[in-house]
């Protein structure tokens, strides 16, 4: 049976299935999927009768469960769905009294033509014979590219390490462009966290080595992302603030003289993507060192003027206002309604850690959340974790904090995506249809009966009428995301279908 998508599908779970099976919407650019719940005993086999187009095109992973940790704190812990591996043959084996949770999806490219598809997916075991209809209608619209920086902490599969080894660094460069890859094809445009530029000084003329860190933005540049980089659990340009490269017999004071200008001609070279260095993390809560980070704000802005500065905070701290006015971009925590009136729908602001946790479902943050907020002048966002694992990424008991990704790393090389990158994506791609649908009205797209009635629809979604009072990137109690995916599609529908 067909079923909602869930961050907690465990495999003794026997969830309701959905009517009319697999019916499924896209425009060019978009990737959709259903998730099908197989219950038997032994092995299960399917095939696809219908459109060849469907044939063709999709995709079949196993969403395959291990323990997770539904809290960042590491104390409790349940079996769920975590990551995807796909599958190569189009059979399963399931033992008794177990259930699989098969992911279908497709890729919607521009090869595919405008119009309905149908298809039949049939399985069968030894003992029956399951069919489900399954149904895509393809719209003549194109997804559009996200303008601002909005995407994850990471996304080094790889943490950075105290050690040097060649090896390991070739397979951390690997992994990463993979990651950078995955997360620009999905429509994300930032990341967090440079590697190393290093500082040459083996004579009086002082140089850096930036090789490292240009491959990253490069790779990131290729992907599609939006050329504005953060350095959060990064080396750039955190090595040079942190004294770690101060030579021995140099004075701080000198080797500021002599890096500075290093540091300014490289960070100005045309066509180099803005670094923000978000040098403070929470300062008025774990961490505890407002005092500390103002006095570090106010070296950087003299001794390294030219670096845009960054940090994560919350507006209710009153006590944090001397510090956030350094921040070039501020990311502030549990934005809610109250300070949107208080900040002002003008001015700028950014927020982070909306849907942090395992359990924590991004479809509304990074959709119709985003969407509003950005008409209040949110204009960037981060979202915890590409990569965040503590030891071995398949055994989430081994940590201080709960693993939460996007991706897992295998030993050949690959990244296996997590049903939590799937709902990410798919939340995003929401935000896409919702700038194509606000687009598709400006421009008199359709009837004008279904412009009206889309136009109306918006409207609920430009006031925020879903949005938390409390943080307006989290949904209220009466949102249903599935109910606002299939009214959305209805218009996009009415309005690109003639």
């Amino acid at each position: 049976s067909v079923i909602e998508p869930s961050l907690t599908l465990g495999p003794s779970d026997a969830l309701p299935s959905l009517a009319n099976g697999m019916n499924l919407q896209a425009g060019n650019g978009e990737r959709v999927y259903g998730i099908v719940q197989l219950r038997g005993n032994g092995r299960i086999n399917w095939k696809i009768i219908g459109s060849q187009v469907l044939k063709e095109n999709i995709e079949v992973s196993e969403i395959v469960p291990q323990y997770i940790s539904p809290d960042l704190n590491h104390e409790t812990y349940m079996i769920a769905g975590k990551y995807l591996k796909k599958l190569t043959s189009s059979q399963t084996y399931m033992a008794a009294g177990t259930k699989t949770f098969l992911l279908f999806s497709i890729d919607v490219k521009m090869i595919m033509e405008p119009g309905i598809k149908n298809a039949d997916l049939i399985f069968t075991s030894d003992k029956d014979e399951t069919k489900i209809p399954m149904r895509l209608n393809v719209v003549p619209y194109d997804l559009p590219q996200i303008d601002f920086p909005v995407g994850f902490f990471g996304p080094d599969p790889i943490p950075f390490t105290y050690f040097k080894d060649l090896g390991l660094e070739k397979n951390r460069k690997e992994y990463r462009n993979e990651a950078l890859k995955l997360l620009g094809n999905a429509g994300f445009t930032t990341f967090t966290g440079l590697p190393a530029v290093k500082l040459i000084t083996d004579d009086d003329i002082w140089s850096l080595d930036t090789r490292d860190a240009d491959e990253m933005m490069t790779a990131a540049n290729r992907a599609g992302m939006s050329k504005v980089y953060f350095s959060y659990g990064g080396k750039f340009p955190q090595e040079f603030l942190d004294g770690s490269l101060i030579p021995s017999g140099v004075s701080e004071q000198v080797f500021f003289k002599k890096v500075s200008p290093l540091l300014k001609k490289y960070l100005d070279r045309k066509g180099m993507p803005l670094v923000v260095h978000t040098f403070s993390d929470e300062a008025g809560g774990y961490s505890n060192k407002i005092a500390e980070d103002v006095a570090h704000a106010k070296k950087i802005k003299s001794v390294l003027p030219f670096l845009k500065l960054g940090g994560f905070s919350s507006l209710s701290d009153k006590a944090t206002t001397e510090l956030r006015s350094f921040f070039d971009y501020g990311f502030f925590s549990n934005f809610s309604r109250q300070q949107l009136r208080a900040i002002g729908h003008k001015k700028k602001w950014g927020s982070y850690n909306a849907s942090p946790g395992n359990l924590d479902d991004p479809r509304f943050t990074f959709g119709p959340g985003l969407f509003y907020s950005r008409l209040q002048g949110l204009s960037h966002y981060l979202e915890w974790h590409s990569s965040s694992v503590s030891n071995f990424p398949y055994y989430d008991l081994d940590g201080r904090e709960s693993d939460v990704t996007m991706f897992q790393p295998t030993s050949d090389g690959r990244l296996l995506p997590t049903l939590r990158f799937i709902l990410a994506n798919e939340g995003l791609n929401s935000f896409r249809k919702l700038k194509v649908l606000d687009e598709a009205i400006r421009s008199r797209k359709g009837s004008s009966e279904a412009r009206a009635a889309a136009n109306k629809w918006l409207e609920s979604i430009r006031s925020g009428s879903f949005s938390s009072q409390n943080n307006i990137l989290r949904p209220s109690e009466n949102f249903n995301f599935r109910l606002f995916c299939t009214e959305l599609d209805n218009h996009l529908s009415r309005l690109f279908t003639l």
